[in-house]
């Protein structure tokens, strides 16, 4: 369960989440998919350059990355929070969106770590880019007193390890390809027949 913490998140950087949703429909969007994945790859992409060149300190291992992780503890009761009304959005800083997506990297352990804190698992609401940060210094560190929280969430996830792992993932999808619309949407379709021959051929 979540255990008490001290209020250390400013409101100023409060925004409301009518402001991160999406109002236009992507040119991109397979029609059997729910997500753009052409979009959020690329968002991916632009978000895994963020986390590499924002920071002074790695956010890969060491001190940066111990003090984001407290951060992210510390945030995952206000996106609670957020979403379930009960107060308006804010935009992570670089440094705990980076975390909760090692987090979700290992879903087994976000999702038993949701059930055991909140009773359900934190997913953004529809519409919320996943990659979507705030820049708040100019080491993509947030600064004291930031979000109102209430409690500290503990995770069982190995969020180190996952960050060493995820050190030399940038370097695998820099590629030019990887700028190109076209060949993501072609990796998308190929995805999406994956996807159903996984239905007709469980197992």
């Amino acid at each position: 369960m979540a255990t008490p913490a001290p209020d250390r998140w400013k409101p100023s950087l409060l925004k409301k989440w009518g402001s991160l949703q999406s109002t236009q429909p992507s040119p991109t969007m397979h029609p059997s998919l729910s997500v753009d994945l052409v979009s959020f790859a690329t968002e991916h992409i632009k978000f895994l350059q963020a986390v590499h060149v924002r920071a002074k300190q790695s956010l890969y291992k060491g001190p940066a990355l111990e003090a984001a992780i407290r951060e992210y503890t510390e945030w995952l009761p206000c996106l609670d929070r957020m979403l379930r009304g009960e107060q308006s959005v804010s935009v992570p800083p670089l440094s705990v969106s980076w975390v909760w997506h090692l987090h979700k990297l290992d879903p087994t352990a976000y999702h038993q770590d949701c059930i055991a804190a909140f009773g359900r698992v934190l997913e953004a609401s529809e519409g919320f880019n996943p990659f979507h940060f705030e820049l708040t210094d100019a080491d993509g560190q947030p600064d004291e007193d930031e979000y109102p929280i209430s409690a500290i969430v503990a995770v069982t996830a190995d969020l180190v390890g996952c960050a060493r792992r995820q050190s030399s993932f940038l370097w695998q999808v820099s590629g030019p390809e990887y700028a190109d619309a076209a060949f993501l949407e072609r990796a998308q379709e190929r995805y999406v027949k994956f996807l159903r021959l996984s239905a007709k051929f469980p197992g």
